[in-house]
């Protein structure tokens, strides 16, 4: 069962499972295909993150400052802002945090230069299995 608790300038949550204590992590989704993205969102908290959602860049921005997420998984195209609208956003202001970009389009090496010249930790297809796109956001976060 997660407990809250207060860290100073922000609340966090920690999981507890039998000994083992363990700060949850804290991901953004953000995906204007509501399927898609409830379906990030539950195998994330099955995962041990606590989720917050999106479902366009604009939000994606707002939810980056109002809950200053550990990682932020993201779909390129997007109605009222793009996801590399958003990460250009987040650069201008300082923000750094892991970025997934997860994309539903074709992609050639070109686009994944562009995002990881952005600052984008990991570009994976959608079609990739759900399993190896948790592992990998694990695996950013050094979980």
């Amino acid at each position: 069962m997660p407990i809250l608790y207060n860290c100073g300038r922000h609340y966090g949550l920690i999981l507890v499972k039998g000994d083992v204590t363990m700060e949850m992590k804290k991901a953004l989704v953000v995906d204007d295909n509501p399927s898609f993205r409830e379906l990030i969102e539950f195998t994330l908290q099955d995962s041990g993150f606590q989720v917050v959602s999106a479902s366009n860049g604009k939000e994606g921005v707002d939810k980056v400052v109002a809950e200053k997420p550990d990682i932020i998984l993201s779909d390129v195209m997007m109605p009222d802002m793009s996801g590399i609208e958003m990460i250009r956003i987040l650069n201008s202001k300082g923000v750094k945090i892991p970025i997934i970009i997860l994309t539903g389009t074709h992609f050639n090496s070109q686009i994944e230069s562009l995002f990881k010249e952005e600052g984008v930790d990991k570009f994976l297809s959608k079609m990739t299995p759900i399993e190896e796109i948790i592992s990998q956001a694990k695996k950013t976060l050094k979980m």
